[in-house]
């Protein structure tokens, strides 16, 4: 039998296939003009996968990697994540967030709330400690999804399973199948609180910021535009990869992983770093 085809995505320009043989993933790289320009054989599909992706992305002049990504973050903040310009401007305002939520949101008060059917006030503090990182639109499609009763309701018991339950993964996906008809089940909405609650654990995901940074350091996560509970643990997987990368950097938890996502990942981020940096300093003296 011929081998039978798997797979196929892009890396940068060049254009991916996997096919399987008696057992092996094949993958072959091809350029623009359809040259095959790699080829790499596994027994583990995920292997092929990454395999090819790293390799070819090594070969595109869209290729940040990792060094040219330090490079960029420390033309911003030259003393990493101890630069003051970065504890003022990324850190402060989101370790303020996290201490609001840790007492808007905590387990006892959430336990206390839901048992007296205080629904509206648990959907209260869950948008009170929404910060810049969630999109007006977006907080605005949470609360006129949670207004109504029956909604709060059926909220908060999944809310408080995605904060402290045992089966995060079913919390996810209820969640999003639970808020998605009302347009609000986003991924900046459903990873912002776990995030903004347990930084050391959970990552914020920007989904156009999330990609691109996966791309320019030839990595992926295999995004799919409505939230899951399986693309969220792959996602996490590339945040523990890109933190042992630029582990060098010492960065203390995922606030500061996902300020270096968003320095790699934001087209600009650099000049309008720079500049912002420059104003900075300006105030301060």
């Amino acid at each position: 039998m011929p081998p039978k085809r798997v797979d196929a995505f892009d890396v940068y320009e060049f254009q991916v296939v996997i096919a399987e043989d008696k057992g092996h993933f094949i993958a072959i790289g091809r350029d623009k003009r359809g040259t095959e320009v790699q080829r790499f054989t596994s027994i583990n599909l995920d292997d092929a996968r990454n395999e090819i992706r790293q390799v070819l992305s090594a070969l595109s002049d869209d290729f940040v990697g990792y060094q040219g990504a330090i490079n960029q973050f420390l033309r911003v903040y030259p003393k990493g994540f101890e630069d003051p310009f970065f504890l003022a401007d990324e850190r402060a305002y989101k370790l303020k967030a996290h201490e609001k939520a840790k007492i808007l949101l905590g387990k006892e008060v959430l336990v206390e709330q839901i048992k007296n059917h205080k629904y509206s006030d648990v959907c209260a503090s869950a948008r009170k400690v929404f910060i810049n990182l969630i999109f007006p639109n977006e907080g605005m499609a949470f609360k006129s999804f949670v207004e109504r009763p029956k909604n709060a309701e059926a909220f908060c018991p999944r809310f408080f399973q995605l904060l402290y339950g045992l089966d995060f993964d079913s919390a996810f996906d209820d969640l999003s199948a639970l808020l998605a008809p009302a347009g609000a089940a986003k991924w900046t909405v459903l990873t912002y609180w776990p995030f903004i609650l347990f930084p050391d654990r959970h990552v914020f995901m920007k989904p156009e910021v999330a990609q691109e940074a996966a791309r320019r350091l030839g990595d992926s996560f295999d995004y799919q535009s409505r939230p899951s509970a399986a693309v969220y643990f792959k996602y996490l997987g590339f945040a523990r990869r890109l933190r042992e990368n630029i582990s060098d950097l010492e960065p203390r938890d995922n606030i500061d992983i996902q300020t270096f996502m968003y320095a790699v990942g934001k087209s600009g981020f650099v000049r309008e770093g720079e500049k912002q940096r420059r104003e900075w300093e300006l105030r301060r003296h």
